[in-house]
């Protein structure tokens, strides 16, 4: 994702786990707030939102992982989300994960 935007993806959940992505800032990217993985949708488990932001550096793919408990049936929005404060800076994001 170049700049700042988003792209939504449903994912059908079943009870409690975990959802991860891999995520990835290049050197170019700028601003306090680094990529995030959101989940929204989430209220068969109890939140309206659920977030998890990069913690690493430029240059090095991290997992993000967010927890989801309950036994909620249905399809949750998982949002990669860049932040990045000038246009030339990109967010990668690859291999979701569910467990």
């Amino acid at each position: 994702i170049q700049g700042a935007g988003a792209q939504d993806f449903d994912i059908p959940i079943s009870g409690s786990g975990k959802i991860g992505v891999y995520a990835y800032m290049d050197t170019w990217y700028s601003g306090a707030n680094k990529p995030q993985l959101v989940l929204t949708n989430c209220s068969e488990w109890g939140a309206s939102t659920i977030t998890g932001t990069m913690t690493g550096a430029s240059g090095v793919w991290e997992q993000i992982n967010l927890s989801i408990t309950g036994s909620g049936v249905g399809v949750i929005t998982a949002r990669v989300q860049s932040n990045s404060s000038i246009p030339n800076g990109a967010a990668f994001f690859d291999t979701f994960s569910f467990t």
